[in-house]
């Protein structure tokens, strides 16, 4: 069965040794609570923001401070 947070849909699969996990990192105002469906071979994550929304974000822009919030 199918997972959705927020309106986006929960990864099933494996994470695999290339891609670790984000799962509980903060990023901005942004908290990652699980990983979305790939774009590509890129891993895409969910994260809720802290003024309760939520966003779809991909690692290099948690990483690099692109994607800080969910657009609040």
């Amino acid at each position: 069965m199918e997972e959705y947070i927020g309106g986006y849909k929960v990864y099933q699969g494996k994470c695999g040794n290339r891609h670790k996990s984000l799962i509980g990192q903060r990023f901005g105002m942004l908290t990652v609570i699980a990983r979305g469906e790939n774009k590509g071979k890129n891993p895409r994550w969910i994260c809720q923001c802290d003024c309760g929304g939520y966003s779809l974000s991909m690692t290099g822009n948690l990483k690099q401070g692109i994607s800080t919030s969910c657009g609040c």
